[in-house]
């Protein structure tokens, strides 16, 4: 069965990640990365280098509030570990 994978990266060595992902058997449904930010002396604003990959191979791109972004993905990671990986019994102790 393929996998659908969210992919979630901002830095240019989550890039070669991203390539595997891509060139493998299973599918990269989309791309969840950083909103484009002010960068250089002049500040104009530049995307990172995830989303500039993803752009280029086709790849559906989220760039959500970064604020938002950070408290929705811990809240939903500590959700998925305390409902899926701890056992009940350690939860008890």
């Amino acid at each position: 069965m393929k996998l659908r994978i969210l992919f979630m990266g901002s830095g240019a060595i989550a890039c070669q990640t991203l390539e595997r992902l891509l060139a493998g058997y299973d599918e990269v449904v989309a791309v969840v990365t950083q909103p484009d930010r002010p960068k250089g002396r002049k500040l104009k604003v530049a995307a990172c280098a995830v989303k500039m990959f993803a752009e280029s191979r086709n790849v559906r791109i989220l760039s959500p509030d970064a604020v938002l972004f950070s408290m929705g993905i811990m809240g939903t990671m500590f959700r998925i570990l305390q409902v899926r990986i701890i056992p009940t019994t350690i939860q008890a102790s």
